[in-house]
């Protein structure tokens, strides 16, 4: 497993772990938004196997905001609107992309 497909489940696990520290910490705020620019559009541009890493930086990060607020706006609409389970789900979502990413890997000729 490389750097690039470990970084969005690792990130989602770093995100949920800072839930636990000083909500106003500099440190958890830190990793939270790193989790939502990046890892759940990154997980979802690795299944698309881009040959450039600046294409997939660039679009992770799009996809990412999007995903973000796509999430955030399904929980608002339905009256939920609680940051822990738009985080949750986002921290499922790209988990699952990304075990979905590994089970492709796999199977690919090599």
């Amino acid at each position: 497993m490389s750097v690039r497909q470990a970084l969005p489940p690792a990130l989602a696990i770093g995100a949920l772990s800072v839930q636990g520290v000083h909500a106003g910490s500099p440190l958890r705020a830190f990793v939270v938004l790193l989790f939502l620019i990046v890892a759940p559009g990154f997980a979802v541009v690795r299944l698309v196997r881009l040959p450039d890493p600046l294409a997939e930086l660039t679009l992770a990060v799009a996809l990412s905001i999007g995903l973000d607020s796509l999430v955030a706006l399904a929980y608002l609409y339905a009256g939920v609107a609680w940051i822990a389970w738009t985080l949750a789900t986002l921290v499922a979502l790209t988990i699952v992309l990304s075990a979905l990413d590994l089970v492709a890997l796999a199977r690919s000729p090599r």
